[in-house]
């Protein structure tokens, strides 16, 4: 059972959800491609989030949704240490850039990519006592 999130905020194109301390879902818009300054929207609404920072992210790209590349070269130079990060995908194409992300990019946590959000919330708290 997915619980209520406990705070959410709202940005330009994406929205955040917090579950319990240590679980962010971030939603963003469909129909978009996602620019730098989105990018710096996300990380000073993470910024603002009480700690301590949630420790997995729960990524869900909207339809039809991308980001510019220096949005992603950006997004890749200041992401925070996470123990895991699970990517919500709606279609082959952005399945198939994100998966290529996740090998060439090196991450100290673990990364999957699922079809929908109660699979990769399951994921993330699997390992949860």
């Amino acid at each position: 059972m997915i619980p209520e999130p406990i705070q959410i905020i709202t940005n330009t194109n994406s929205v955040f959800r917090l579950f319990k301390p240590n679980i962010l879902h971030i939603i963003y818009a469909d129909n978009v491609v996602l620019e730098i300054e989105d990018v710096i929207e996300v990380q000073l609404a993470y910024r603002s989030l009480p700690d301590p920072k949630p420790l997995s992210v729960l990524s869900e790209l909207g339809k039809h949704g991308s980001f510019s590349t220096e949005a992603r070269t950006y997004a890749a130079q200041i992401a925070p240490d996470l123990d895991k990060s699970a990517y919500i995908i709606k279609g082959l194409a952005q399945r198939l850039i994100v998966r290529f992300y996740l090998k060439v990019l090196t991450s100290k946590g673990d990364n999957k990519v699922f079809d929908c959000f109660e699979e990769a919330y399951n994921w993330v708290i699997k390992d949860e006592v």
